[in-house]
């Protein structure tokens, strides 16, 4: 297998394995906010969800039984963030993601994370498409600590963890993320956190079989590179994942404010009173203009929507809806040629440039050919 380059020393606690100890500093040892998942491993085994190998109070490393290099074993990867845990859901065999929230008991007022997601769960609301809320299949308490519970997700990935290649496939990705504010919105949640590492994909369209959750592009043992299959545009789901800052407001018309400490032009006085719904298109209007404007040729038609979406003055900002509106209008003038072309990164030489445009109209070619003879074939 392919090893990594970088090394893995971390802030780690020793724990005792079937007669091998990972001393505190030693390379490969459980980071310090990995230790809980150790503990919680009994329960949550029980409650149907089987986490890695790491993570077992017996845990043996793999590679201390064959006198290898450590990183030629999957248990030696530790978990991404402090923000969750990987883990198989045992009656399927399905890849899901295990995390913390407060329950609405531990909060002073309002609904908390895991009752919002609750409601945008309801048989009527995830029956829409345009619902982009990652999945809630499943929650349960977390032992002796009443304030918080375990929510259980699909396992997803980043939402650039595979390039996009082809124009249609961002304008898939854009439009899916508006499709969701403007759910939320819709449904009276803003979600004050809509930030790119909050947004992510299922990548089970593009990986022919489980990923493992650390390195997405090995497979589940990590042993192999996966093979990446293209991104069939409208088959990749892309999905908002944090709403730990998400504020649901009763079915109310007028103005809808809240403070709190949230980055944005309209937030330079502290404590000022802001409009949450405003905030979300400002973020999103970021988004589009990074991940596509900024990134790519072809979407120079977005700029006026963008600054639409990102005007310093809130109150001129446009709403979620009209958003939407504009970039379906923009959406419909790309014909299917130019959603299947590949994309043209805006800082590539000229060479670079004219190579992708042959290749993209070879291909055309080679499609109207087959189709010419698929036709003719039949009469």
């Amino acid at each position: 297998m392919i090893r990594s380059t970088h090394t893995n020393a971390q802030t780690q606690g020793s724990r005792k394995t079937s007669g091998n100890t990972l001393a505190v500093g030693a390379p490969f040892a459980l980071h310090s906010y990995e230790t809980k998942w150790v503990r919680y491993q009994p329960y949550l085994l029980k409650k149907g969800y089987k986490l890695r190998p790491r993570y077992d109070p017996d845990w043996s490393p793999a590679w201390a039984k064959n006198n290898a290099h450590p990183l030629d074993f999957e248990d030696s990867w530790a978990a991404r963030s402090a923000g969750g845990i990987d883990a198989i859901r045992v009656q399927d065999q399905q890849q899901v993601f295990i995390r913390i929230s407060r329950t609405a008991s531990a909060l002073t007022e309002g609904m908390g994370e895991i009752e919002i997601m609750q409601h945008l769960s309801t048989p009527r609301l995830r029956a829409s498409t345009n619902n982009h809320m990652v999945p809630l299949l499943d929650m349960f308490t977390v032992p002796d600590d009443s304030n918080h519970d375990f929510i259980v997700t699909p396992l997803l990935t980043a939402y650039g963890e595979v390039p996009f290649v082809r124009f249609g496939e961002v304008m898939d990705f854009l439009q899916q993320i508006l499709e969701g504010i403007n759910f939320f919105h819709s449904n009276n949640v803003a979600l004050r956190n809509s930030v790119p590492q909050n947004i992510m994909m299922d990548p089970s369209p593009i990986y022919n079989e489980p990923f493992h959750p650390v390195r997405p592009k090995f497979s589940l043992d990590g042993k192999r590179r996966l093979a990446i299959q293209p991104r069939v545009i409208g088959t990749v789901r892309y999905y908002f994942v944090n709403f730990q800052s998400a504020i649901h407001f009763p079915p109310i018309k007028g103005p809808r404010l809240v403070t709190g400490h949230i980055e944005g032009p309209e937030l330079s006085q502290e404590l000022k009173p802001y409009d949450p719904f405003k905030l979300d298109v400002l973020r999103i209007g970021f988004i589009i203009k990074d991940s596509a404007i900024q990134q790519y040729r072809g979407f120079e038609g977005l700029q006026s929507l963008v600054d639409n979406m990102t005007v310093n003055d809130s109150k001129a900002r446009i709403k979620a809806d009209r958003a939407l509106e504009a970039y379906m209008r923009w959406a419909g003038d790309q014909g299917p040629v130019i959603q299947n072309w590949r994309l043209l990164p805006l800082h590539i030489s000229i060479f670079k440039r004219l190579l992708i445009s042959g290749s993209c109209y070879i291909e055309l070619f080679l499609l109207r050919l087959a189709g010419f003879l698929k036709y003719f074939g039949r009469n």
